[in-house]
């Protein structure tokens, strides 16, 4: 936990620490290069009932990046039924233009590149609204209420390679949260939100070939099980080298 007391406040060397640990609140661009920063804002929207524009711009991240034509078509189709269909959970909303030319592409693209594509507009709508939320939260850390968000597991951050710890530590924790959740009430909503978690899991190296569980809507409690036993198993080992894949769209600086 971080102090934002006065007492605290008027110390130059917490005053430096607290304005590099959180710089990279300021928009999404910036903070994908940072995946711990990144996860710690995830939760603070999960916390908000607010993290619909967020997971929907991550999984397109994600989903862009897919090569083989079966993968595109899954993920293109999961990215529908999870943000955009009038009965999603995470239900994310658009124009009618960009909606109409999403379901038109979904059912007459051309090639892979062209189904890449269908959601970019989306994103950068999306991305625009998140950005909003970044902005927020900074305000709330600069109130010192980051307290709240476990922002002090940020403090001290040297390397990206203590990045994707902390990422790790901190993406597990929810996802464990999530699958411990028996309330039957959450349990459309909580599939999606681990579903979605589970794309930025591969995306910093953590998770490998665990989509089929993390996508199936029929996942019963073997297989929450299954997923439990594998983030354990998780815990101590060692993902960082596969961070350089984390965001190649952005690029690997610190910021």
């Amino acid at each position: 936990m971080y102090d934002i007391s006065p007492d605290a406040s008027d110390d130059e060397d917490f005053k430096t620490q607290y304005f590099e640990e959180f710089s990279c609140y300021t928009d999404l661009q910036t903070l994908l290069k940072r995946p711990a920063h990144l996860a710690i804002f995830l939760n603070y929207t999960i916390m908000q009932n607010k993290p619909n524009y967020l997971l929907f711009a991550l999984s397109v991240n994600h989903y862009s990046r897919q090569e083989r034509l079966k993968d595109i078509r899954k993920a293109a189709n999961e990215i529908f039924t999870d943000f955009l269909n009038p009965s999603a959970v995470l239900r994310v909303t658009f124009s009618t233009e960009i909606l109409g030319d999403i379901t038109r592409s979904l059912h007459s693209y051309k090639d892979n590149k062209q189904l890449q594509t269908i959601y970019d507009r989306a994103r950068n709508v999306a991305t625009k609204y998140v950005n909003q939320q970044i902005r927020e939260f900074k305000n709330k850390l600069d109130m010192g209420l980051g307290n709240a968000y476990n922002v002090g597991l940020l403090f001290g951050l040297k390397s990206q390679e203590e990045e994707v710890k902390v990422a790790k530590q901190i993406l597990i924790d929810k996802f464990e949260e999530l699958l411990k959740d028996t309330n039957v009430l959450h349990e459309e909503k909580n599939k999606a939100l681990i579903a979605a978690v589970n794309y930025l899991l591969e995306d910093i190296g953590v998770l490998h070939g665990s989509s089929n569980i993390a996508r199936s809507y029929s996942m019963n409690r073997k297989d929450v099980d299954k997923m439990a036993k594998k983030l354990h198993s998780l815990r101590n080992k060692d993902h960082t080298k596969g961070f350089p894949s984390f965001n190649p769209l952005v690029g690997k600086k610190r910021c």
